[in-house]
């Protein structure tokens, strides 16, 4: 699998994105509903972040009669390693130079793609919009770029659902510098060999890394098991769902706890069955010779008289069931 990389060695950045993670704006003059970036290669140039091939390329003509690539959309041929998890992606330039792809073009990682342009187009009043020579550059995960709505990219010149440039790309040994303004907010690529690994404590959530990726659903670590969610990675603890099943993690630290156990919040005593994957038994149970039977909440029966299934039993205070 590849390394989604920088597509530059060397660059200035010009300006950033105009939302931060939370979603909340950013004082930007021009990517105020996006997290798209401005930026200028040292040598002009931008050099492919893994396979991939060129979607959609739109071109027009530029107030100074040259044919100005104005935007060019690229898709990785595979699902790739990024910081933030394995996938395809979905990667927007614009404003490039004459020398622009074409649509099926294919590019292999590190081969020269693109090339810094300037705007070309027009303003409010009809005249001709020069704008320092840069490369507009916007990306997301997923490859479905033919099925999107394509007006917020082709009016807007950004992809929905695009993530911050550090969440894709990993640090490709390059060295940027930055505009000045309040438009311009570094950013801090992660190198491959320096991703997050093992157990990881963001705020007080922890989560578990493995090659730099979040784990999510099931996982046995260490000689226990442990749920971390199925969307964010989180380590759940408690009382935790899955399915129609109910499981039960220690507080403490995150092990699912089979057997017998008690709940000191419920007052009741449970039964973890290890041999259901640890899932929350229901209803009648045999354990060592002996009988007991646990209501549909789980909680087991004791001190008490019931009839069930039109046959009466008596539960003592230890749960176990004996007829009449």
């Amino acid at each position: 699998m590849q390394t989604s990389l920088f597509p530059t060695k060397a660059a200035k950045v010009t300006q950033t994105a105009g939302i931060d993670r939370k979603g909340n704006p950013i004082d930007t003059f021009s990517h105020g509903e996006n997290r798209a970036i401005d930026i200028c290669p040292t040598d002009g140039k931008f050099y492919a972040p893994f396979n991939m091939t060129c979607k959609y390329h739109q071109r027009e003509n530029g107030y100074n009669g040259a044919k100005v690539a104005i935007m060019s959309v690229f898709v990785s041929d595979e699902v790739v390693a990024t910081p933030t998890g394995n996938s395809r992606v979905t990667l927007v330039c614009m404003h490039g130079g004459d020398c622009g792809p074409y649509v099926g073009c294919k590019y292999r990682q590190g081969e020269h793609f693109y090339t810094q342009g300037d705007d070309g187009g027009l303003d409010a009043n009809n005249r001709p919009l020069v704008m320092p020579i840069h490369i507009h550059m916007d990306v997301r995960k997923g490859s479905n770029f033919e099925s999107m709505d394509l007006t917020p990219t082709i009016q807007n010149y950004y992809l929905a659902g695009d993530l911050p440039v550090e969440d894709i790309f990993y640090n490709n040994s390059t060295v940027l510098t930055w505009g000045s303004g309040s438009d311009c907010v570094p950013f801090t690529l992660k190198t491959a060999g320096s991703q997050q690994e093992g157990w990881i404590q963001e705020g007080t959530i922890w989560y578990f890394y493995k090659n730099g990726v979040k784990v999510k659903g099931w996982m046995s670590e260490g000689g226990a098991w442990y749920y971390l969610d199925y969307t964010t990675g989180a380590m759940k603890t408690g009382w935790a769902a899955d399915g129609s099943k109910w499981y039960y993690l220690n507080p403490a630290n995150g092990h699912m706890v089979t057997g017998w156990f008690w709940d000191a919040g419920n007052a009741a005593w449970y039964y973890l069955n290890p041999n259901n994957g640890g899932a929350m038994q229901t209803y009648w149970l045999t354990d060592g010779g002996k009988k007991y039977y646990l209501g549909s909440d789980g909680k087991m029966f004791k001190d008490r008289r019931e009839r069930i299934d039109g046959v009466w039993y008596t539960f003592d205070n230890s749960g176990v069931a004996t007829l009449g």
